[in-house]
């Protein structure tokens, strides 16, 4: 049975825009999430960095090179310094409380991408109950997000997800019976995985029985076209993460719920 987290509440498979929809907007602005929110769209995926001061930026890369009109580390600066940048878009940078605020229709995922963003994304996370799913590769750093805060829900970490899928290798009974000793999948809500990696297929029937039996939601990212959207639902998937949420969208809408 799923896991029945406020933040996953729905009916119909999950359309979540990867970094506000990456392809079709500048990625992490403030025009991406407008643009997620104009789609009809309930959930955004996105990344952060902590400021010297505390404040919660929307940002995937450690530094400010690739995607703002200013370079160095986003961990260096305060926010006053940061509220002078502008991004790809040429608006300043999205601080996480206050796109919670503009935008109360929408649930945010977001990557803790450093040791420095835990603390005050968890606290806002705790404050916007239901709206805020916490990921990162890391499970170190996502064990500590969970001993903060164990009510905000959680994802798996990369070891987690590998554990996982070796595991859903087994015969059902026996990889149900030991994912059960693992603690870890007993404080999450969903496991977010690509379709395949390195060759190997992660998104099976197999791996979804195995998650949907320990109550995690399975959501697909680097899921950016129609076949990909299609086999990862086919197997059971929950919802993709994707590049192209407008397509996705309208692909999805053709088919039945979503949500």
């Amino acid at each position: 049975m799923l896991n029945v987290h406020p933040f996953l509440a729905g009916d119909g498979a999950i359309l979540m825009a990867h970094r506000g929809g990456a392809l079709e907007a500048p990625e992490n602005s403030w025009t991406a999430i407008e643009h997620t929110r104009d789609l009809g769209l309930n959930y955004l995926e996105t990344d952060a960095h902590a400021t010297t001061d505390g404040v919660v930026v929307l940002l995937h890369d450690e530094t400010l090179d690739r995607t703002t009109n200013a370079k160095g580390l986003v961990t260096a600066r305060s926010w006053e310094q940061l509220a002078q940048v502008r991004d790809d878009s040429g608006g300043p940078l999205v601080r996480l409380d206050e796109a919670l605020e503009r935008f109360p229709g929408l649930r945010f995922n977001v990557d803790a991408k450093s040791d420095s963003v835990l603390e005050p994304l968890v606290e806002i996370a705790s404050a916007h109950s239901g709206r805020v799913l916490v990921s990162s590769f890391s499970d170190r750093r996502l064990a500590v997000a969970r001993a903060l805060a164990p009510l905000v829900a959680t994802s798996l970490g990369r070891g987690e997800v590998t554990r996982l899928v070796a595991l859903s290798r087994l015969p059902h009974a026996a990889a149900l019976r030991l994912a059960r000793r693992v603690p870890a999948f007993r404080k999450v809500v969903a496991v977010q995985v690509p379709p395949h990696h390195r060759g190997i297929r992660v998104v099976t029937p197999r791996f979804v029985r195995l998650s949907h039996a320990l109550g995690l939601a399975v959501h697909v990212w680097a899921a950016d076209d129609a076949p990909t959207w299609a086999a990862v639902l086919a197997a059971g998937a929950d919802g993709i993460i994707t590049d192209h949420p407008r397509r996705a969208r309208d692909w999805l809408a053709a088919r039945g719920p979503w949500h």
